[in-house]
């Protein structure tokens, strides 16, 4: 990882996703647009960066069939969350009534919510597609996505 994206990364909330899959792109740019403090970023799972945060964890893309969060990224008060607490991570730093939806989902036990994520993880090619090699987001929400260069 460079200086520069250190810098970058330093602090923020960074949601690492599955950048050929059609479905979490969706999901993406649906939270791009609604996050009013802009201060979630995205970044592919399968990029050189992504794959370098995955490894301080013992993680690597080829392995999760997940989403993850990164809370205050590069710091001490770094925390990752996965599946459903990632998902629940994301909604609550959304617009209402995403913000409300995300406390609920917060509540919601993870082992009471992942068999959920979980089966729409291993089902989500076929509900919404995949593509070829990650798509670049609209030009106003550009600034905010990561690694799609690696």
């Amino acid at each position: 990882m460079t200086a520069q994206e250190q810098q970058r990364l330093a602090g923020r909330d960074i949601l690492l996703y599955d950048g050929v899959c059609a479905l979490c792109n969706g999901v993406v740019r649906f939270a791009a647009q609604r996050d009013p403090t802009g201060r979630l970023l995205f970044l592919p799972l399968g990029s050189r960066l992504g794959g370098e945060l995955l490894q301080r964890y013992g993680l690597t893309a080829a392995t999760l069939n997940s989403v993850v969060v990164l809370e205050h990224a590069l710091t001490p008060q770094e925390r990752i969350s996965l599946r459903t607490r990632a998902v629940a991570q994301v909604m609550v730093r959304l617009t209402r009534p995403w913000r409300v939806l995300g406390r609920i989902l917060m509540a919601i036990p993870s082992w009471l919510g992942d068999p959920v994520y979980r089966l729409v993880a291993r089902i989500r090619y076929h509900l919404a597609g995949r593509y070829e090699i990650c798509p670049l987001p609209e030009p106003r929400l550009r600034e905010r996505f990561i690694g799609l260069d690696s």
